[in-house]
């Protein structure tokens, strides 16, 4: 799903810059097309990825066969039932929701941001003003996942989404 972040330039004539990575700055119509493409037999679908080098998405950047059978896909927001967005789950033969702990969900974020050139400062604003309100708005689509892994730190556990525990 990363190669549907807007790119920066785009970004950056909406204002949108410091929001980068939260549901509106995806070009969620575009995803939802190359999910239906791939249902689709009998034609070769370009996806782009997102070049963490870069910071951008990149249009060229896989390729899918008309061979292709299964196709398994990620993202923080594909199950959120707002526009655009509530397209995407009708593209899924199933859909899995990963719960992680909010404590190791904040170091894993913080880590990634360091990781890929921030610096702490800014790696630690982020993950506290966008990053753990956007997973808020993940946590809130739960329930329209098909299976549930719960991060248990070295193994994770299954259950359905509704059971609660």
């Amino acid at each position: 799903m990363d190669g549907f972040h807007l790119p920066n330039a785009e970004l950056a004539l909406r204002g949108w810059t410091h929001q980068k990575g939260e549901p509106h700055t995806f070009d969620v119509d575009g995803y939802v097309e190359i999910l239906r493409a791939l249902r689709r037999s009998g034609e070769d679908v370009a996806v782009p990825v997102y070049d963490r080098t870069r910071h951008e998405p990149r249009l060229d950047g896989a390729r899918f066969s008309a061979n292709t059978t299964i196709v398994i896909t990620e993202g923080n927001y594909l199950l959120l039932d707002v526009y655009g967005w509530s397209d995407i789950r009708s593209c899924l033969d199933e859909a899995w929701f990963l719960d992680a702990d909010r404590a190791l969900l904040a170091q894993r974020l913080y880590a990634r941001h360091v990781d890929g050139g921030k610096t702490p400062d800014v790696a630690r604003q982020k993950v506290e003003i966008s990053d753990l309100a956007n997973a808020e708005i993940v946590a809130s689509s739960i329930d329209r996942a098909d299976l549930v892994l719960v991060d248990e730190g070295r193994t994770y556990r299954l259950r359905k989404p509704y059971d609660g525990q």
